[in-house]
């Protein structure tokens, strides 16, 4: 038998795998739905494939069975070629089984995995791509004018403070990448536990090559670390960071090489075993020429889908952005995808990414982070301080979110993205390239504000409350609270789109003492803003009364007039009208201010009989607000 007639058998045989059964939603609508994604021409561009299986039961015993039955075909195949040439050994890399579901192969031939993508019990087949670190370059840093430009308005210089409201206590970040050398002092004893696929399909790590504890043979990921939470280069100074090593330490000499299928197991594994509330940092990339990673896209959504926070680098050409994964998924997840600045508000045109896959900008060029303590054995790379690209432009926006975390644990990742994107907006990033964002990443806390057309309204007038605010995002909707005579009344009642005005009647109904503030929150929910508190009193109409002490008196006898009201404006004044033996005697006449008592000692020459009413007066507008009843006194 040739080559060509056993490979056409081995195929044969694969085809046999097939149950026959309906093909699922293969690879999904990116990658045309089909079932099997081509392996670039470059050999050097792919660790063979993987294989993402339906909802099959179990996947680590089928995806060894799969194994098993394609070596036992290849040995029937051998035994009946003697002599001839044949694949490689198939080598089972990793099993997924917690949140994709799947099992990444070497020595898999292009023909056995098209035709093992037939087979009823697999969902993709893709090929298993070669990713790079987002790459970086020494450059002078004698200043944290990056953290500076976080807590500035841009219209502002900088003032060489950072002002933060929150550190990220209690925030778990993990930093998928090279590793972490946690033993800096810079990092306080909060590095946490690690994680690292770098060993067999089960998961067990191999201790003696240091990939499971986080040690970094590089810097890349120290670096990325530093500026997520050390001491005196992070952007959130509490958190609790983790290493998730995915990079072998025998190839970051050579190009930064990582797999997909290393990334897509580590994002699998932080989909159960993250510590909540989480982030999860990724500053790498493919490469300029492989525009999709199915594998790791897959597990990246399902990883967000179970609430894990998920910022990622752009990538470090001057390319657009929805060319390179895992930040292309950006545009239609709540990944957020990170390019860098140079300076405060222009893009590094010639080393980051653009377009409408750019969820923000943050600052990229001269970033000051920490670094290993001597370089590693065997790398010929410079072991720096300062640092370029969009590797070192996202974790500020992964610190950014940490501090949300700890003020508000509870936010859903697409809640979180619009807080972040709603904090950043408003800033004119220059160069910043087709399609892209004029957002640049911020903690300066949204600005909003509530007032009122007046703390006192008559009953039957109208008035409004008009909240206002700045950078509120498109769809930002006010949500109030507040109390009506001490007493709550409204609690996270749907007010509408802001910035508004809400014009109201004051009707009797509705009278009494108030006092409102206003949450603004996103489209989807996340909060933005709350007001200041304001207070207005709906007043019912103005109410007056006149009584006397006696309604008969002999001269010498005193005779007081009480003149009571309520809901009278200040300073009101109270003028009499009446009669005499029922001929007018006073009309307008001023009295006096309103309420008081007006009091007359009685004389012989007034002897008659009289009455009297009061009409109180507004002292601005001279209106009337009441008029009092009348009484009447007869004096002897």
């Amino acid at each position: 038998m040739n080559h060509k007639t056993m490979q056409t058998a081995l195929m044969g045989a694969v085809a046999m795998l097939a149950a026959g059964g309906a093909w699922a939603e293969g690879c999904g609508a990116a990658y045309g739905g089909g079932k099997y994604i081509a392996a670039p021409a470059d050999p050097g561009k792919s660790l063979g494939y993987i294989v993402q299986l339906n909802d099959v039961g179990a996947p680590s015993q089928v995806a060894l069975r799969i194994k098993d039955e394609l070596a036992s075909r290849r040995t029937q195949l051998r035994a009946q070629a003697a002599g001839a040439s044949l694949p490689p050994a198939l080598k089972l890399r990793h099993v997924f089984e917690q949140g994709l579901q799947g099992f990444s192969v070497e020595n898999l031939t292009a023909g056995e995995a098209q035709t093992l993508a037939k087979d009823s019990r697999v969902k993709c087949v893709s090929p298993n791509h070669v990713l790079q670190l987002a790459t970086d370059q020494s450059l002078p840093s004698d200043s944290l004018w990056n953290l500076d430009t976080l807590d500035q308005p841009p219209s502002q210089p900088l003032d060489q403070r950072y002002s933060y409201r929150f550190t990220g206590a209690g925030v778990h970040v993990y930093v998928v990448d090279t590793g972490i050398y946690g033993a800096l002092a810079e990092f306080e004893g909060r590095v946490g536990g690690s994680y690292s696929p770098l060993s067999d399909p089960v998961g067990t790590p191999e201790a003696s090559k240091n990939y499971g504890d986080g040690r970094d043979c590089h810097g890349h990921g120290t670096k990325v670390a530093g500026i997520v939470g050390s001491r005196t280069y992070g952007v959130a100074k509490r958190v609790t960071l983790h290493a998730v090593q995915v990079a072998h330490c025998s190839n970051l000499n050579s190009g930064e090489i990582i797999a997909e299928d290393d990334v897509a197991k580590a994002v699998d594994w932080l989909s159960t075993n993250a510590v909540r509330p989480a982030v999860v940092n990724m500053s790498l990339t493919t490469t300029p020429d492989v525009t999709g990673a199915a594998a790791m896209e897959e597990s990246i959504r399902r990883a967000v889908g179970r609430g894990l926070h998920i910022v990622v680098a752009g990538g470090n050409t001057d390319q657009d952005a929805c060319l390179f994964s895992p930040g292309r998924l950006s545009e239609q997840t709540p990944v957020i995808n990170v390019s860098s600045l140079y300076g405060r508000s222009s893009r590094n045109q010639y080393r980051a990414v653009y377009g409408r896959c750019v969820s923000l900008f943050a600052p990229g060029v001269g970033i000051a982070s920490t670094n290993l303590p001597t370089k590693p054995a065997g790398m010929t790379d410079v072991v720096y301080q300062a640092t370029e690209g969009t590797s070192f432009a996202a974790p500020h926006v992964t610190g950014i979110v940490a501090q949300m975390l700890e003020e508000n644990p509870s936010l859903t990742p697409a809640q979180m993205k619009s807080r972040v994107l709603a904090y950043a907006s408003g800033q004119s990033i220059s160069n910043a390239g087709s399609g892209s964002p004029q957002a640049a990443a911020s903690i300066r806390p949204l600005a909003c504000s509530l007032s009122v057309s007046g703390s006192r309204i008559k009953s039957g007038d109208y008035f409004s409350f008009t909240v206002s605010g700045e950078r509120l995002p498109a769809g930002a909707r006010g949500y109030w609270y507040g109390t009506r005579n001490g007493a709550v009344d409204l609690s996270n009642a749907d007010a509408g789109p802001v910035p508004s005005t809400f014009s109201y009647a004051n009707r009797p109904v509705d009278q009494g003492y108030y006092t409102r503030r206003m949450e603004i929150r996103s489209a989807d929910g996340a909060p933005l803003c709350s007001t200041n508190t304001v207070e207005v009193e709906l007043v019912a109409p103005p109410s007056c009364s006149l009584s006397t002490n006696t309604t008969v008196a002999s001269a010498g006898q005193t005779v007081s007039y009480f003149v009571n009201g309520q809901n009278l404006p200040s300073g009101a004044q109270g003028y009499w009208y009446g009669t005499k033996n029922g001929v007018t005697d006073t009309s307008n006449a001023l009295a006096g201010p309103v309420p008081s008592t007006f009091s007359f000692v009685t004389q012989a020459s007034w002897a008659g009989n009289y009455t009297r009413y009061i009409e109180v007066r507004d002292p601005v507008s001279n209106q009337t607000v009441c008029t009092t009843n009348s009484v009447s006194v007869q004096l002897k």
